[in-house]
């Protein structure tokens, strides 16, 4: 006589199974939108992109903990499982912000054309860079300074990682051009990195409510003329005869 077994699921186990359905349903939303059958996104490198933006965005005008996986999605155009596809969460999205911002910055100054010039020349080529590439859009390093004012554990590995790295290549540069007689032996590599980041970060924060510059310096220039013109006449207070002969 044969004898028949009846399978039973618990409810706990009916609830895994539902869950499993939920995340595999999820993602193949997610797989769907960056296939190709989405219809408002292009490839998967784009929607990577357009998450990338949006998350940009969204981070520069609010702290972490402000900003939801849901606005994210929702500014971006996508399904929020594509954030957790691409990116594996909200953290690891804001710590890529940072992090794209910061490998950005550090291209410039360990690029060939960076390493061609003298010290005091690479800090100018380095502020006129960067000055340049965020007037334009502002957005991806404010992001940073919010992480400045106020820290999260999400991005203290880049703040600790690369964004340090940059600075420290700052004031290593100043401590350079001391060295070879550009700028005055008493000057502090590490003030003088911190004071002109400084200048650098509070120029970007203000010049969007039409603040100008004026004191004898260029008035109804342009965003960078005004800009280079406060950080320019810093570094000039800096420098011995030699280095103000290299700079101008």
């Amino acid at each position: 006589m044969g004898i028949a077994v009846k399978r039973t699921r618990s409810k706990g186990t009916k609830d895994k199974s539902d869950a499993y359905k939920q995340t595999a349903s999820e993602e193949s939303a997610a797989q769907r939108e960056t296939s190709g059958q989405g219809e408002a996104l292009g490839d998967a490198t784009d929607t990577k992109e357009k998450i990338l933006r949006a998350a940009t965005a969204l981070f520069s005008l609010a702290n972490y903990e402000a900003v939801s996986i849901k606005s994210i999605s929702s500014a971006a155009g996508v399904n929020s499982a594509a954030i957790s596809y691409y990116f594996g969460g909200k953290q690891p999205l804001y710590e890529m912000v940072l992090e794209s911002q910061a490998d950005r910055i550090l291209a410039v100054f360990t690029g060939e054309q960076a390493d061609a010039l003298s010290p005091l020349k690479r800090i100018v080529y380095f502020m006129d860079t960067l000055s340049k590439n965020y007037l334009a859009d502002e957005r991806g390093i404010i992001a940073v300074f919010r992480e400045f004012m106020s820290p999260t554990r999400a991005g203290e590995n880049i703040i600790n990682g690369k964004i340090r790295t940059i600075f420290l290549t700052l004031m290593n540069t100043f401590d350079e051009a001391r060295e070879s007689g550009l700028i005055w032996q008493h000057v502090n590599g590490h003030h003088a990195a911190f004071t002109l980041i400084s200048i650098f970060f509070l120029f970007l924060i203000v010049h969007p409510y039409g603040m100008e510059v004026d004191d004898g310096m260029i008035l109804g220039g342009s965003d960078f003329d005004e800009l280079k013109s406060v950080y320019m006449s810093y570094l000039k207070d800096l420098c011995t005869g030699s280095g103000m002969e290299g700079i101008k």
